[in-house]
């Protein structure tokens, strides 16, 4: 299942101009790597190890091919789609002295990483002023907000107004209800 931070990533990438050129790099080949391809754009699958001490070999595996994959291509900017895309595009970008961009969506703290992430990466784009505050003691500079745009086109599809697609959401207070899609 695609979820609304892989479709925001979607929407962006897919509508960039052409005179940048595009390479995606996913961890495995699935719906939204399908998608990307029957875009046209470049998509490359290369497993992106998860943090673990015990995997600590696939870790740098991936790191290497990361940065393989940036030198072969001549990568002059690095976006990183989350936190793990953070971490090695981050380090990959330090070792090439490229430009990293993370576009974090997730207002919740994370106690081991957002320190050496903030370190890591040139810009941070949060999607609200509460993703913002994670960040405000640590790198208040490097943040900006940028809110997600909405594609209105998709939300107008046959496909997405066919069917019924309403799911209830619960705000983090409790004090209103508020509907919104989603596709399956």
């Amino acid at each position: 299942m695609v979820g609304g931070g892989e479709h925001s990533f979607f929407d962006l990438v897919t509508h960039l101009s052409e005179e940048w050129e595009q390479i995606i790099l996913v961890p495995d080949r699935g719906e939204l790597a399908d998608n990307f391809m029957k875009k046209g754009l470049k998509t490359c699958v290369v497993s992106i190890a998860r943090l673990r001490p015990w995997l600590l070999m696939n870790v740098f595996k991936s790191v290497r091919a990361y940065y393989r994959l940036c030198r072969r291509h001549n990568i002059s900017l690095i976006y990183a789609n989350g936190s793990r895309a953070a971490l090695y595009g981050g380090i990959v970008g330090k070792m090439l002295h490229l430009p990293v961009v993370w576009h974090c969506r997730v207002s919740s703290k994370d106690p081991y990483l957002d320190t050496f992430l903030a370190r890591l990466c040139t810009r941070i784009v949060a999607n609200s002023r509460a993703t913002v505050a994670r960040f405000a003691e640590r790198c208040p500079a490097k943040v900006e907000v940028i809110y997600n745009g909405i594609d209105l086109a998709w939300l107008n599809a046959p496909e997405i107004t066919s069917h019924n697609h309403t799911v209830l959401y619960m705000p983090w207070n409790g004090k209103k209800l508020t509907a919104k899609r989603c596709s399956k």
